[in-house]
């Protein structure tokens, strides 16, 4: 036989079954037609989501997942969240460490999870060796650049200051 591998949310399937064969449909009832197993998975963590993504972007290979864990734990114990030093060449793991804090302060979703990191990735890459990089400045940039686009574009635009959008978000 063939089996299928679903990921959906069964409350919203639900309410669409209501919705097409009205209010008194049991939707639950009715998707259990369909499927005979459910798992519930639990949420991903914002440190194991850059942490996957930095693999998928070639910052570490599978094997080195482990090590920017732990790379991620000393970091945060040398590197405060207030720490804006300007590294000569920051290492991966504050990049981590900054994008997993700034997502969790500024509820980033999955998909700007992605976004963002293609976008670390390019200007990591595209930096020459001798630029000097802040990552908590860099990752907050991008952070708010996707999480509120039309406030960055207000203030990159000099159309709202910084300091107003920031008490905005």
């Amino acid at each position: 036989g063939i089996a299928f591998v679903l990921a959906l949310d069964n409350d919203n399937l639900s309410s669409a079954v209501q919705t097409i064969y009205g209010p008194h449909a049991d939707g639950e009832k009715y998707l259990r037609k369909f499927f005979d197993m459910e798992f519930f998975l639990p949420p991903a963590t914002p440190e194991k989501i850059v942490m996957n993504l930095m693999m998928e972007h070639g910052h570490v290979g599978k094997t080195g997942l482990q090590v920017l864990k732990n790379d991620m734990r000393l970091e945060r114990q040398v590197m405060p969240i207030s720490d804006l030093t300007i590294y000569d060449s920051p290492s991966i793991p504050s990049f981590a460490v900054a994008l997993t804090d700034l997502s969790i302060a500024y509820d980033v979703s999955i998909r700007d999870f992605t976004q963002i990191m293609t976008a670390l990735t390019a200007v990591i890459r595209s930096c020459p060796q001798t630029q000097p990089l802040v990552p908590y400045i860099l990752c907050l940039g991008l952070v708010c650049r996707f999480v509120d686009p039309k406030g960055f574009t207000n203030v990159i635009t000099g159309q709202t200051g910084l300091s107003t959008w920031y008490s905005a978000t």
